[in-house]
């Protein structure tokens, strides 16, 4: 009736004042909104006497353009809604046969191609640009690189779970009275902890993590019992003794609060952490990121903490001992001007890098040493990039023999081989478990371009360990007596009795030249 006509003029004439008057009169509890004579007419019109709602319950707004009310109340709840999704979804699968557009192949590619362009990783939170723009977001939203650290965020973490669950974390909801009874009392919780075996035992019998005990046993002023030390440990701190270090403090829970770092060198800010495979592997709760945030943790609070496993301890003591001597700067020095660079023959390579690094001899193209007084005394080989095409060249490996320092012997090794190949680019890999996140690579020139994923090895003896790439999926069938094309690689190895161990991860580096 009212669609297409002039609706001032309309109610301007005489006759229709009645007529405006009850429209009025019907739509007053609009009063409120200045509505215009439209929005009254639809609600007069359709008889509705109350302001639609969202799905939400919360009013939606009119809108003049569509002379109606939008459906929805915000942007989250449109697109929260199920009629909203499937629309999505059915629009999806026509133009592209798949119900998410991140599921499609082509997709997926070009996200990737685009940050490969943009950043130089696949992954945005892999690139340090991104990492470092989060961290500065963060410190001027909270004071904090990491929210979690806030006092706020902390406080209205827990009015959160005290409101949906009625405990200050969600994960603790499942804690009985009588567990609670046990843990905020000194006598009975001391009384448990001294008959148990180990704190980790008393938090699975009290079906608790061993943070929430531990927690508990630091607020109530209970002195932790000394954890047994396994032979691998006590063979550590007598080498770190014999080299002249006293101040070394055992199993030191004060950095790391609940956990503990094994051996710690106040005087240094340097702890060691003795991985056995068998309490450190997969099976035993030690997952893909488990020692790769304990080294990162140390690192936040000032500590390096370099890992080292039973059988590195057991099977390469010499690569152990002199990363100790190296670390503590307790090693002869060598001044690098007062050595020589020659190309290292291969039957010297093989022998120099299985004896004195810790990845042994990986096949290079070039192969550089130092020799001081007609002695070789550090390796540097160099190869063609192996997982990344962008770079033409890697660096493979470098160290130095036993108990020798060469100062400046990194920087002259790299800088010969940038100079006489007229390299124009370089990648490399940095073990995390064994540095102090690629301090050696920044003196080299090269900036930090991600932080690969952790490695995992497999075992099932706990006493060796062997490559992940022997065992990919495509190879299992050859090498298991049990395998099902249809389980996951590492299901398959599970199933046939392997564990696997995980390192820290490497970060990955790069060097572009300068010319």
């Amino acid at each position: 009736m009212f669609e297409n006509i002039n609706l001032s003029s309309f109610f301007r004439k005489s006759e229709n004042k009645a007529l405006f008057n009850e429209i009025i009169e019907k739509t007053k509890f609009l009063n409120e909104d200045n509505p215009s004579i439209r929005h009254r007419l639809w609600h007069y019109q359709s008889n509705q006497k109350n302001k639609p709602v969202c799905y939400c319950g919360n009013l939606v707004k009119w809108s003049e353009k569509m002379q109606n009310y939008r459906t929805y109340c915000s942007q989250k709840c449109k697109a929260n809604s199920i009629e909203w999704k499937n629309k999505i979804e059915i629009t999806n699968m026509k133009r592209y046969g798949v119900k998410s557009t991140l599921s499609n192949p082509d997709t997926k590619e070009k996200i990737k191609n685009s940050l490969m362009l943009k950043f130089g990783v696949d992954n945005p939170f892999s690139s340090l640009e991104i990492q470092n723009k989060i961290k500065n977001t963060n410190l001027l939203n909270y004071g904090y690189t990491n929210p979690s650290k806030s006092q706020k965020i902390k406080n209205k973490i827990t009015e959160t779970h005290l409101s949906k669950y009625g405990f200050g974390r969600a994960s603790q909801s499942h804690i009985s009275d009588y567990i609670w009874n046990i843990l905020n009392s000194k006598k009975l919780l001391k009384e448990k902890y001294l008959e148990s075996f180990s704190g980790n035992d008393l938090a699975k019998d009290l079906g608790i993590s061993p943070w929430l005990l531990f927690k508990q046993l630091h607020k109530l002023n209970i002195d932790l019992k000394p954890c047994v030390q396994s032979k691998e440990e006590k063979k550590i701190i007598e080498l770190i003794k014999s080299i002249g270090v006293e101040n070394i403090v055992i199993q030191d829970k004060s950095i790391l609060f609940p956990q503990e770092i094994d051996i710690y060198l106040p005087d240094y800010q340097i702890g060691f952490e003795i991985n056995g495979i068998y309490w450190h592997s997969e099976s035993k709760g030690k997952n893909k990121y488990y020692h790769r945030n304990k080294s990162k943790k140390a690192y936040e609070n000032g500590v390096k903490l370099i890992h080292f496993t039973d059988i590195d301890i057991n099977q390469n003591f010499n690569k152990v001992e002199n990363k100790i001597k190296t670390l503590l700067k307790l090693n002869k020095k060598i001044y690098a001007r007062k050595c020589i660079i020659k190309n290292v023959e291969l039957k010297d390579e093989i022998s120099f890098l299985n004896n004195y690094h810790f990845q042994n001899y990986v096949p290079s193209k070039i192969c550089l040493g130092l020799y001081y007084e007609n002695e070789l005394v550090s390796v540097m080989s160099f190869g063609k990039s192996r997982y990344n095409k962008k770079y033409d060249w890697e660096l493979l490996r470098f160290c130095s023999k036993n108990n020798i320092n060469i100062v400046g012997g990194g920087s002259k090794l790299f800088k010969y081989f940038a100079k006489t190949t007229k390299a124009v680019n370089c990648i490399s890999y940095c073990d995390l478990s064994r540095s102090f996140f690629g301090s050696f690579y920044s003196k080299l020139g090269f900036y930090q371009i991600n932080t690969a994923t952790p490695n995992y090895y497999y075992t099932k003896n706990y006493i060796t360990l062997e490559s992940r790439l022997k065992y990919q999926k495509h190879k299992l069938s050859k090498n298991l007596k049990d395998f099902n094309c249809n389980l996951t690689e590492w299901q398959n190895m599970s199933n046939n009795g392997w564990d696997r161990y995980w390192d820290c991860g490497n970060s990955v580096w790069a060097w572009a030249a300068k010319y």
